[in-house]
């Protein structure tokens, strides 16, 4: 870790509400993961990302620890072992068309009924 992204993260985190109690704000965490806050919400909404807290109905904030092992996760020898890792497994949400946003489907029962 530089000590450029180090300051940039504390940067985005005192400037956009603080860290509480060492929670990263989401713009945070895209610093520290070198991506978009617009991917790092992506990531939420297919579950692919590190994991993180909810507050509320929107606050949402992440663990440094979290961030720091989801970036320990993504380290390969070469790239076959990259290509090797599984990919993460698909939401169980649908389209509803009516409402016209995703929702979840009920999860399947042991005897398969849903």
């Amino acid at each position: 870790m530089t000590d450029m992204t180090d300051a940039a993260v504390t940067a985005a985190s005192t400037t956009s509400g603080g860290t509480m109690e060492g929670l990263l704000t989401p713009e945070s965490a895209a610093i520290l993961l070198g991506v978009a806050p617009a991917t790092l919400e992506a990531w939420r909404r297919q579950g692919t990302g590190p994991v993180f807290v909810k507050l509320g109905t929107r606050m949402v904030r992440y663990r440094r620890v979290d961030v720091e092992a989801f970036i320990a996760a993504k380290l390969f020898q070469n790239t076959v072992q990259a290509r090797q890792q599984p990919m993460a497994a698909p939401t169980s949400a649908v389209f509803d068309k009516k409402r016209r946003l995703f929702v979840r489907r009920p999860a399947a029962t042991e005897d398969g009924a849903q």
